[in-house]
């Protein structure tokens, strides 16, 4: 895995906010890199795979501790 180039803390916040975070944030790297995004909004368990799948990118690592979730997503081309 790619190092991560940015942590993004989405705690408290409800999609689609956390995905336009992660978007906001590819649009400064370049294919390859990785973001990880902290969160606990339980819907972002599928918003995260649809929206990965959609915009071609790769999600390399999911955490889970009690309610906060962890994804390491690698941006694609």
């Amino acid at each position: 895995m790619p190092p991560i180039k940015q942590k993004i803390d989405a705690l408290g916040l409800f999609c689609p906010v956390p995905l336009h975070m992660i978007g906001r944030a590819f649009r400064k790297m370049q294919a390859g890199d990785c973001v990880e995004l902290v969160g606990d909004d339980p819907g972002l368990r599928t918003d995260m795979e649809d929206w990965t799948a959609a915009n071609r990118h790769r999600i390399v690592e999911r955490r889970q501790e009690g309610r906060i979730l962890a994804f390491v997503v690698e941006k694609g081309r």
